[in-house]
């Protein structure tokens, strides 16, 4: 797809609503686990970008804290010039785990940032990760 859109009516838009980062304990779940929570903020994001999709849906569990570094990274591969750089628009969100382990997905606006999420309690597949200040 062409980063210019010249038509006056619908675009069709990748879409990635649920996906994790190292924050969720079970990212890059497998033999190779330790090596795949290595990757960067920049990295993370260049592997959609190479993909050609268009929006992330940043849903880790029960923790937004990639969120605003990804917009950071975001930014700076756009300054940089990266030559694999595209646009991408981050959505932040959370997979919050409620009672009998049933998960329900929180998305916002671009614009939002981790503070902006809600506080959610510890998960007992989570106990282990820092939680987002119940002032958030």
């Amino acid at each position: 797809m062409s980063a210019a859109w010249d038509w006056a009516s619908a675009k069709w838009w990748k879409f990635d609503f649920h996906n994790h980062t190292p924050a969720s304990d079970d990212y890059g779940k497998g033999p190779d686990q330790a090596q795949h929570k290595q990757i960067s903020h920049k990295d993370w994001l260049l592997n959609y970008m190479r993909q050609g999709i268009d929006c992330v849906a940043v849903t880790d569990h029960n923790s937004g804290a990639w969120i605003d570094p990804l917009k950071q990274a975001l930014q700076e591969l756009a300054s940089e010039g990266h030559p694999d750089y595209r646009p991408l628009y981050l959505f932040p969100g959370v997979e919050i785990t409620v009672q009998g382990n049933i998960h329900i997905l929180a998305i916002f606006g671009p614009n939002k940032t981790t503070s902006c999420l809600l506080y959610t309690s510890p998960s007992p597949r989570d106990r282990t990760r820092s939680r987002m200040p119940s002032s958030a």
